[in-house]
């Protein structure tokens, strides 16, 4: 019997380990190949590890999956997370009789969790428990009163309006955890006006490169507009992926 960690609260009991999988989760289908276990269907936004995804099968996208494609693969097991998925369609696959594990990890602490659980159902092995020591010791250390460096930062993740990584984001806790304050205080995703950025100055700006894709232009723009800041593009996939990329970032 597998225990899982449901985003509820609740857990998701399975009788073993499961030997088909379906993924609905672009971090947890890398996750899932480098712990050894790719799945058999993916979203189209599961591009990684570039490699290994062009054989697995495509089931539509993140918030568009082809429930009767996901059924007639008769999965173990469908994972999908909070955010990037769609409740009705969560709630589609479970009426169909299928055990669907739902994440949400908003801080390393409960990355380290879903990565405990996601080699409940790989299996462990040298790769997974590398990763979950070093990610275990990242943790400990992160959380001692040893004094770090204090910065403030914004991150637009999307334009035309302009939205910003705000609290009880997974973004806003790893920054936070390096020693970052945010100058959005709104939870979740709160939208902004490029005036703001003038009034709240953050001293780092970071353009990631998805879901918005930004590019040098941008951040040309921002730091001609926003010369004290220091504006920086990063790997989207690094900042907004929770797992195994958390190291990266």
């Amino acid at each position: 019997m597998l225990n899982l960690h449901q985003a509820d609260g609740t857990l998701l009991e399975i009788l073993s380990n499961p030997k088909n999988i379906v993924s609905l989760v672009p971090s947890v289908t890398q996750d899932l190949i480098r712990f050894g276990k790719a799945p058999i269907g993916r979203t189209a936004f599961c591009v990684e590890p570039r490699f290994a995804v062009s054989t697995i099968p495509i089931i539509g996208g993140t918030k568009t999956p082809n429930i009767p494609k996901i059924i007639e693969l008769a999965p173990d097991l469908v994972i999908a997370n909070q955010e990037e998925n769609i409740k009705v369609h969560v709630e589609q696959l479970q009426r169909e009789g299928l055990a669907v594990w739902v994440q949400f990890p908003i801080s390393l602490s409960e990355t380290l969790e879903m990565l405990l659980d996601l080699e409940k159902v790989t299996g462990p092995g040298k790769y997974s428990r590398s990763v979950i020591n070093h990610l275990a010791t990242v943790v400990k250390g992160g959380e001692s009163d040893q004094p770090k460096r204090t910065f403030t930062f914004a991150i637009p993740i999307w334009k035309d309006p302009w939205m910003a990584a705000g609290s009880e984001t997974y973004i806003d806790s790893l920054m936070s955890f390096v020693g970052g304050t945010n100058v959005f205080k709104q939870a979740r995703y709160p939208k902004f006006q490029l005036s703001d950025l003038e009034e709240l100055q953050p001293e780092i700006i970071i353009l990631p490169t998805e879901p918005y894709s930004f590019t040098e232009n941008h951040k040309n723009d921002l730091h001609r507009m926003f010369s004290s800041s220091c504006v920086e593009l990063f790997s989207g996939e690094d900042l907004c992926w929770p797992g195994t990329r958390s190291f990266a970032a």
